[in-house]
Parts: structure tokens; C-alpha cells; sequence
């Protein structure tokens, strides 16, 4: 764990009583915050001084009510573009110092994904956050290959974010010497320190370099580490909706209602900023606040807090709990979760014993509402004296877990466990088809065989010495299985790989087109494919580009506006990617330009559009007019009369 430790007694000067608190749980809060800092001027005096205080905005998730201002100066309330709310103070201090003062109330809820689309376009408003920046060099080629490396097989974008917050949180040390250094995302790949900004600034560079926008939420969240608030930075991704990341405290899909928002923007923002008439102009000012990300917040208290009981209706078993000399066991964790969660579970044993080894302590889980996640562990048992018998507690431990403990009872005296022999039909299928496998007991006795996959447990019975197991996978990749009886135990691996398919779109475009005026693109993508996948559009019409991005399971509709600068027939070129395929074809479009005469008079042209690919692809020819009729615009100031060859169909 980098920032959740084990439940800490912390003492709140606001509550009456001594309270546990594991901030995974809290849902909801009432979070007293006190904004204070000073602006003095070095060496001089200052006039017409202007700040701008960043303060918890009101969302969907969180309310703010502003209680009490400073005396000095006038404060006065500011909502960006963004959305972000400020108080903006002026004041006209004639001395070298000015001290201002906020008090607010914020109640907050925790953030939960909810429903996330199959499939999505990105609006035109959130690309800007695709875009790379010196802090965040998504367009560097080696955060990109890196970002494709970890997200391999993923089958939905919430899997891709997942992967990245769990890597992320693993790869850098949390170390505080890196409060308020501000780190750009190679820096910190070298590196491998930080704080909550240099973990949020790596995850943007790696989200956005793969095609998922991605912007900064900063504000304050409470930490069980140092018992403190802290100013705190994390992330929200566009999935089909904004989403919250938090890749420092690991959570994503679902985060605690004690982080406190107060701005949400593509770069990292200032707590607070200041400018000033200065004299002597060589004179400076400087600023000092108690906020800053990553270091403690003085001035955030929690007033009260709501909670959630940890989750309690799981599975946790051993399926032997008695082991002999030089055994093979597993353990399994079962969770069907109601959200969208990520989370590490961790296995503890019992220590002072060498007898009973764990594999992989922990394991990172990303939860899906209504899918039953499995985890397993692999045990196994060393030497033992005659005539002792070891018992050694296992237990699992999340935050968002209740805690289950069960006994490994060892002696040498038990039979250890035969090898399993099993058998897959194929050793690589295709995603969406059924994998069929054989299990054979070398032990008589066995009469029934279980197996554990990523997402279910099956029991068959053995018939004529074999048991037989058939299913659908829904993982990419190596998948592997484990496989259990009273006497014996196995594991295998096979892959399962992403079908075949043949990409394929057709477009739509307006009637009428004219030089100058932006007109409408639609392309409908049929991917092909049976997971989510990142669907692009790249549009060249003479020397005009544009383009549209979504995520889509199967079907993609993508629309985006070009405005033509050329007249006549203008070449228009459209490339389409959606995961490892892409598809480029090229279509003539017949521009129209209004001319006028010396007086002014308005002068119709007539131009022929066919809108036939000149370029067919394999699969056939260009839909755009798949009949290839002609269309005739007839062009003045007003357009009187138009008709048009529309997706092969006349209007």
C-alpha cells in the first residue's frame, strides 16, 4: 500500500470522540476549510493588488458555501470557463504586506462511475485534453509504446485506466522532499519519486498518449498515513463520462468522499495568484498560503463523516485446509462488486514458521459491477518434524474488505496432493468462442473436479476417469486455470486471442458544400470486433485536416465538421484506425463557390459531384454512392435548387 496503511487512530479537534477512520469507506463528509496566506512586497510597498483564490467548487459530487471573508480588501466570486470557482480580492494595501482569509464549508459525497457506454465519441470539448504539453509528453514515443505495453489485452478503456493506475501507484516511491517541484512525466519516468503531482502527471502522459483524455483534479483528501489533510492532486479520464482517478491512493471508478475538489483543468493550476503596482519597480512580491499539493493542509477539518461497513459477502476459501509435507494448495478470493473499483488484496500468513510459503502477497484487482472477479494464491509446504502438527492463519486484507481468516492445518503425516493432468482442446482460441477442458485424476477417489478461472468456479464429476469442463473466456491473453480435487491439483495456461475481422465504414456528408463554410462528416465504422477498441478518424479534404476519436464495441459513429478552402472537385481522404486495423479511402467532392460580377451580383456555378472513392479497398467499392448517380449543385447567394446523391439514396 503507498498511502493506505491499516486503520490509524486519528483525533479530530471537531469530533468529541476518538474515531477510526479508513478514508476507502467514507461516502460522504462535512469538511471545515480555512484559506489564509499573507503577500508582502521585498524591499518596497504595493498598491492595486489582485488575487485570485482557488476554493472547492460546487459539483455534482460536492457543495460549498462560503461562511466568512477577510476585513481588508473587496472579495468578490469567479467562475472559469472550466467550471473552476474562485474568490477574486482587491485591495489597495499602500504598505508592504496583505494578509486574506476564506472560510467554507464543503459537503462532499464520494465519486462513483455509475454506468459507463460500450461505446462513445469524444466531444469536441474534451479533446483538448488528448493534447500533449511540456508536463505531459504524451506525444513522446516512448511513453506511448510503454502505455500500449501495460494496457496489452485490455477488453474495456475502464480495464486500460486499471492497468495504468495500478502500474503507475507500483513504479514510483512516494517520497515528500518532491512537494511542490511540479515534475514533468519523462522526468518522473527516470526518476521513479514523487508526490500526488508526479504520480497524476505520469498516468496523463501514459492515458492521453493511448487516446483517453485526461485532466487534473486538484484539491485536498485526507491521508491515513500522516493523519493529516493534505493538498492533494489526482486525475479524472473521459471513459464516455468523466471519471475520477486517484493513482497516488489507488482507487479509480470509485473515490472516497474525503477528496475535496477545487479545480479541474488540463494543466495544474495555482492554489493561489497575485499581482501588484510595485514600488520601486525593483522591488518583488511573494506569496505564502497554507495549500500546496502534497504538503499539509492546517486549515481542512473533518466536521463529520458518514461510512460504509467493508464489504462482508465474499468468498475466501481454502479449498484443502489440510496439507502434508511438501504440498501444493491455493487459496481463492471471490468478489462480485455493485461498481466500478480497483483495489489490492493482500494475503498474510502466519510468521516465526518457514512451513507454509504464500505466493504473491498481493494482488491487484479491478472490479466490474456484477462480474465475479477471482484471485487465487498458490501455497505450498516445506519439511516438517514427525508428529507435529502446524496450523497457520491466512488472512486477506483490503480496506474495502471485512476481514476473513481461515486455518492451513499441516502434518507430515497427510498424503500430499497428486499432479493434476489437464488438457485444453485448442492452446489458443479466439475471444468470444467456448474453450473445452479435460481434467484426469492420477489418484483413484476422486469422484468430482473443480476449476478456477478469472471470472467463475466449475465442478464436473469425473466420468470414465476424465472430468470435463467447457466455457467462454472473456480475458485476452494467457488465461490460466487452476484445477482441484480431494487428492490432487493442477494449473495450465492457454491464449485467447483477438478474432479476426475486417474493418469496414461508410460516410455521409452534407448536399450542399461551399468553399469556406464548414460541413458535416459522418462515418459509420463497423469494427468487427467483440471488445472495446479505440476508433479513430483522420480527414484531409484538399489541405483542410480534421478528425474524431471513440471507443466502441462493434458499431462506432463518428461526426466532426472540415471547411474547404478549395472549389471544384477537391479530393477528400479518410483514414480510419480502430485498434490494429485501418482502412484509408479517397473520395471526390464536387465544391461550390459563390462568385460575384463587378457589380456585385451574384454569378451560379455549376459543379458535378459523383462522390465516388477513386481509390476502392478490397471489400468493395465506396458507399459514400454506392450507385454512383450524379448530382448537380446549382449555386447562388441563396441556393434556390439542389439536389443530391446521398449515402446512395436521393432526398
Amino acid at each position: 500500500m503507498r498511502m493506505c496503511a491499516a486503520l490509524l487512530l486519528v483525533l479530530f479537534a471537531s469530533l468529541a470522540f476518538a474515531q477510526e477512520i479508513v478514508p476507502q469507506l467514507v461516502t460522504g463528509a462535512v469538511v471545515s476549510l480555512d484559506q489564509s496566506g499573507q503577500v508582502y512586497v521585498n524591499g518596497g510597498t504595493m498598491d492595486e493588488l489582485t488575487l485570485n483564490i482557488s476554493i472547492p467548487s460546487t459539483t455534482s459530487t460536492q457543495k460549498t458555501i462560503v461562511l466568512q471573508t477577510g476585513n481588508g480588501g473587496k472579495y468578490s466570486p469567479y467562475r472559469s470557463e472550466e467550471g473552476n470557482d474562485y474568490i477574486v480580492v482587491s485591495a489597495k494595501p499602500q504598505s508592504g504586506l496583505f494578509s486574506y482569509e476564506i472560510s467554507s464549508e464543503v459537503s462532499t459525497q464520494n465519486s462513483n462511475a455509475g454506468v459507463l457506454p460500450v461505446s462513445y465519441a469524444i466531444p469536441q470539448d474534451v479533446k483538448k485534453y488528448l493534447e500533449a504539453d511540456k508536463r505531459i509528453q504524451s506525444n513522446d514515443s516512448r511513453i506511448k509504446a510503454l502505455a500500449l505495453e501495460i494496457t496489452a489485452n485490455s477488453t474495456s478503456a475502464f480495464e486500460k485506466v486499471a492497468k495504468l493506475a495500478f502500474w503507475v501507484n507500483n513504479y514510483i516511491k512516494y517520497d515528500e522532499t518532491y512537494v511542490g517541484q511540479e515534475k514533468d512525466a519523462l522526468t518522473v519516468l527516470q526518476e521513479k519519486r514523487g508526490v500526488c503531482v508526479e504520480y497524476s502527471t505520469l498516468f496523463a502522459a501514459l492515458s492521453r498518449s493511448i487516446g483517453i483524455p485526461t485532466r487534473y483534479v486538484g484539491g485536498y483528501a485526507y491521508s491515513n498515513k500522516f493523519n493529516q489533510w493534505l493538498g492533494h492532486v489526482w486525475i479524472e479520464v473521459y471513459i464516455g463520462k468523466w471519471v475520477q482517478v486517484d493513482p497516488t491512493w489507488l482507487q479509480a471508478g470509485y473515490v472516497d468522499a474525503l477528496h475535496v475538489s477545487k479545480f479541474r483543468s488540463g494543466m495544474l493550476l495555482g492554489d493561489v495568484k497575485a499581482s501588484a503596482l510595485v514600488y520601486p519597480q525593483s522591488a518583488s512580491i511573494k506569496l505564502t498560503t497554507n495549500d500546496q499539493s502534497g504538503a499539509i493542509s492546517s486549515g481542512t477539518k473533518a466536521k463529520s463523516m458518514q461510512t460504509s461497513e467493508p464489504l462482508a459477502d465474499f468468498e475466501f476459501f481454502a479449498p484443502s485446509q489440510l496439507m502434508g509435507q511438501n504440498d501444493a494448495g491455493i487459496i481463492v478470493l471471490g468478489i462480485n462488486s455493485s461498481d466500478y473499483k480497483i483495489m489490492q488484496a493482500e494475503l498474510v500468513g502466519c510468521s516465526g514458521q518457514d512451513v507454509l510459503t504464500l505466493s504473491d502477497g498481493s494482488k491487484n484487482l479491478f472490479l466490474e459491477p456484477n462480474v465475479q472477479t477471482y484471485a487465487v494464491w498458490e501455497v505450498k509446504t516445506g519439511a516438517m518434524e514427525k508428529n507435529v502438527i502446524y496450523s497457520c492463519p491466512v488472512f486477506v486484507f483490503s480496506p474495502y474488505l471485512k476481514q476473513k481468516t481461515i486455518a492451513i492445518n499441516m502434518t507430515s503425516g497427510t498424503k500430499s496432493k497428486g499432479a493434476l493432468e489437464i488438457k485444453t482442446l485448442k492452446k489458443s482460441i479466439s475471444i468470444g468462442e467456448s474453450q473445452v477442458v479435460y481434467v484426469q485424476p492420477k489418484i483413484a477417489g476422486d469422484k468430482n473436479v473443480t476449476i478456477v478461472t478469472a471470472h467463475g468456479m466449475l465442478t464436473a464429476p469425473v466420468i470414465n476417469g476424465i472430468a470435463t469442463f467447457e466455457y467462454a473466456p472473456s480475458e485476452l491473453g494467457a488465461n490460466k486455470i487452476y484445477a482441484i480435487s480431494k487428492n490432487g491439483i493442477g494449473s495450465a495456461y492457454f491464449d485467447v486471442l483477438e478474432k479476426p475481422v475486417t474493418l469496414t465504414f461508410e460516410i455521409e456528408y452534407e448536399k450542399l458544400v461551399y468553399s469556406g463554410n464548414a460541413t458535416k462528416i459522418t462515418v459509420f465504422v463497423d469494427t468487427g470486433l467483440q471488445k472495446q477498441a479505440d476508433v479513430s478518424v483522420n480527414a484531409v479534404l484538399g489541405d483542410v485536416k480534421a478528425s474524431a476519436f471513440g471507443v466502441s464495441t462493434g458499431n462506432a459513429t463518428l461526426s466532426f465538421f472540415i471547411t474547404p478552402n478549395d472549389f471544384g472537385s477537391v479530393p477528400l481522404e479518410i483514414e480510419v484506425r480502430a485498434g490494429n486495423q485501418a482502412q484509408t479511402r479517397t473520395y471526390m467532392i464536387s465544391v461550390a463557390k459563390t462568385v460575384v460580377d463587378g457589380n456585385n451580383n451574384a454569378i451560379a456555378t455549376v459543379q458535378k459531384n459523383t462522390g465516388q472513392a477513386n481509390q476502392q479497398p478490397k471489400d468493395g467499392p465506396a458507399s459514400a454512392n454506392p450507385q454512383g448517380c450524379a448530382t448537380m449543385l446549382i449555386s447562388i447567394i441563396v441556393p434556390t435548387l439542389a439536389f443530391a446523391c446521398y449515402r446512395g439514396k436521393r432526398k
